[in-house]
């Protein structure tokens, strides 16, 4: 049965390529921690107007707000409208 022999072996080669392919997929997104790219809780970092900031590196606005455990980037409640 030669005409099956070329879909078996198709499969096979693409199956191989989609390994190799997830294989750098995984060592991509491995990588050290990059602090000014990062942060984590408690926030208690307070920038010289007063305010609570998630670090020296962030800058935060609009309705941002910075809690000790936790930073609310959407208003706490839904506008009605």
């Amino acid at each position: 049965m030669p005409h099956l022999l070329l879909p078996r072996r198709l499969l096979f080669h693409c199956l191989l390529a989609a390994l190799f392919l997830q294989s750098m997929v995984v060592d991509v997104a491995r990588g050290d921690r990059m602090d000014m790219h990062s942060f984590e809780s408690p926030y208690t970092h307070v920038d010289p107007s007063g305010t609570k900031s998630v670090s020296k590196d962030w800058k935060t606005g609009g309705v941002t707000t910075v809690n000790t455990n936790f930073v609310r980037l959407t208003p706490d409640r839904q506008v009605s409208r």
